[in-house]
C-alpha cells in the first residue's frame, strides 16, 4: 500500500507562519524494522514563525494555557521534552494519533501485521516527536465597540522546490539519492479531534530494494485528511495557486491548541534501509485567509 507519489503573491488579509526543522538520522543497531541498520532520527532544530503583522500568531503550550503570543516560537527553548532527546524509529498509523510498530516478515519481506504502541513514554521517546502549541488568528485590536468575529481558513503554502525560503519543503541537503524525506509524515491535531497529515515528496521514490513490502492493505499509512505535496513544491490537490486544500478553520482571537507529530511512516515503500544515517531539513508554512461568510 502506498499512496500515489504522484511568488508568493501579497494578498490582503492572508497571513502566513511556518515551522522550520532539521531532522538528523543516526546509525544504530535496530531490531524493530527491516533494516540492517535501523533508522534513528533526531529532530535537532524546530522553530515556529508567525506573520509579523499579527494576523496569525503562535504561543508555547505552558501546560495550563498559552504563553505569550509572538511571531516566533523556538522549540529548542520551549516547554516539554527537548527535541534532541527524541529518536524516531519507523512506525505506522491509521489516524496520525495512534501508532503501531510494523512487524517485518523476513521470509517474504512484507509487513503483514502491526503491534500497537500503548506506552506513551516509549512512543514519544523512540518513535515520534510530539509538541503542542497554540495558534491565534485575526486582529488584536479592541477599538470597535461591536467587534465582528471573523474566521480564517488555514492551508499549507507551497513554492518551487529550488526556493528554500518560503513555503513547505522537506529535503536532504547533504547529498542526492535515497532520502528519509520521502517517508516522513507530519500530523496536526486540533481540539475537536480532527487530524491533518502532511506528506512531502509524494511523487519521488527511493531506489533501494531492501525494504518491506506492505502486505496489510490500506488500513495503515492512509489518512482521511492527507495533504500530499510533489517534489516541485506543488500540491496534488490545489484549489488555489501555491496552496493545498484547506486544513482547518480558526475563529478570530481564539486560543487554538494544536498537537504536532513527526514520524517515519514504516509502511511507505520509501522507508528503505538506505535512509539510515540520513539527514533531512525542511520547513512547513501555513497560509491563512479570512473566510467570507
Amino acid at each position: 500500500m502506498e499512496k500515489d507519489k504522484k511568488k508568493k503573491k501579497k494578498i490582503p488579509k492572508r497571513r502566513v507562519y511556518f515551522l522550520a526543522f532539521l531532522i538528523v538520522l543516526t546509525a544504530n543497531v535496530g531490531v524493530w524494522a527491516w533494516f540492517t541498520i535501523s533508522n534513528r532520527a533526531r529532530v535537532e532544530n524546530l522553530s515556529l514563525i508567525a506573520d509579523h503583522q499579527g494576523n496569525l500568531q503562535i504561543a508555547d503550550d505552558l501546560g495550563n494555557g498559552p504563553g505569550t503570543y509572538s511571531d516566533a516560537l523556538n522549540l529548542n527553548n520551549a516547554t516539554g521534552t527537548k527535541m534532541s532527546s527524541i529518536v524516531l524509529s519507523p512506525v505506522t498509523s491509521r489516524d496520525g494519533v495512534n501508532f503501531y510498530i510494523p512487524n517485518f516478515e523476513p521470509l517474504t519481506n512484507t509487513v503483514n501485521s502491526v503491534t500497537q504502541l500503548t506506552d506513551r513514554t516509549q512512543l514519544t521517546k523512540y518513535y515520534i516527536y510530539e509538541k503542542t502549541f497554540y495558534l491565534k488568528a485575526g486582529s488584536n485590536s479592541k477599538n470597535n465597540v461591536a467587534e465582528i468575529k471573523r474566521t480564517y481558513d488555514v492551508a499549507l503554502y507551497g513554492v518551487q522546490s529550488n526556493n528554500k525560503t518560503n513555503g513547505c519543503f522537506i529535503y536532504q541537503p547533504t547529498s542526492s539519492g535515497d532520502t528519509a524525506a520521502n517517508a516522513i509524515r507530519i500530523s496536526f491535531t486540533l481540539p475537536d479531534g480532527q487530524t491533518y497529515v502532511y506528506e512531502p515528496n509524494c511523487n519521488t521514490h527511493n531506489s533501494d530494494t531492501n525494504r518491506a513490502i506492505n502486505g496489510i492493505g490500506s488500513e495503515y499509512g492512509s489518512y482521511a485528511n492527507l495533504y500530499q505535496q510533489n517534489a516541485d513544491g506543488t500540491f496534488v490537490k490545489s484549489p488555489k495557486a501555491n496552496e493545498s486544500e484547506k486544513l482547518f478553520t480558526l475563529d478570530e482571537n481564539k486560543d487554538t491548541l494544536v498537537t504536532m507529530r513527526v514520524w517515519i511512516e514504516g509502511t511507505d515503500n520509501d522507508c528503505t534501509n538506505s535512509i539510515a544515517s540520513d539527514m533531512i531539513a525542511g520547513q512547513i508554512q501555513f497560509i491563512s485567509t479570512e473566510k467570507k461568510n
